[in-house]
C-alpha cells in the first residue's frame, strides 16, 4: 500500500518471489563437486596402477631372466643387463653402443641396436604376459639428438 503526494492511497497488492541460494549451494554444484572428486579418486588409482604394473614389469623380468638369457644373444642379454642396472633411468645409445663391434659404421650399430631392441622387447612383452612394447624409445632431455630406450 502506497500513499501519493496528493494523499490518495491506492490499493493493496500482493507479489510473491522466490529466493534462490547461491550457485555454490545448489543441488547441481554438488553433484558436479560428487563428480570431480570421483573422477580426481579414480586418475589417482589409475597412476599407482600403472607404476605398480611397471614395477611387476620389472620384477618379472628379473625373476625370468635365467630363461630370458638362454632365449636373447649374448649381446642382447647385455643390452637387457644395462637396462636392467639403470631401471628406472633411460639409457642413451651412445652408452649401449659399444656392444657391437667397433669396425661397423655408427649407422650400421644403431640399426643393429634398433632390431636388437624389438629382439628383447618381443622376448620380454611375452615374459610379462604385455600387448603393449615394454621397451620405449624417447629424445634425451638435454640433447634432443641423442637417442635414448628405456623400460616401461
Amino acid at each position: 500500500q502506497g500513499i501519493s503526494s496528493e494523499g490518495l492511497i491506492s490499493d493493496t497488492n500482493f507479489f510473491s518471489f522466490k529466493i534462490t541460494p547461491p550457485w555454490w549451494q545448489s543441488k547441481i554444484f554438488y553433484l558436479s563437486e560428487i563428480l570431480f572428486f570421483l573422477i580426481l579418486l579414480l586418475v589417482i588409482f589409475l597412476a599407482v596402477y600403472l607404476k605398480t604394473k611397471t614395477k611387476s614389469n620389472y620384477s618379472l623380468i628379473l625373476t625370468n631372466s635365467n630363461k630370458i638369457q638362454k632365449e636373447l644373444s649374448a649381446e642382447d642379454f647385455s643390452i637387457l643387463e644395462q637396462l636392467l642396472k639403470e631401471y628406472p633411468r633411460a639409457v642413451d645409445f651412445p652408452s649401449i653402443l659399444y656392444f657391437f663391434e667397433p669396425n661397423l659404421s655408427y649407422e650400421s650399430r644403431v640399426k643393429k641396436l634398433r632390431l636388437s631392441v624389438a629382439r628383447i622387447d618381443e622376448i620380454l612383452m611375452m615374459y610379462a604376459k604385455s600387448k603393449s612394447p615394454v621397451l620405449r624409445f624417447r629424445q634425451n632431455k638435454n640433447d634432443r639428438r641423442i637417442k635414448e630406450v628405456y623400460l616401461e
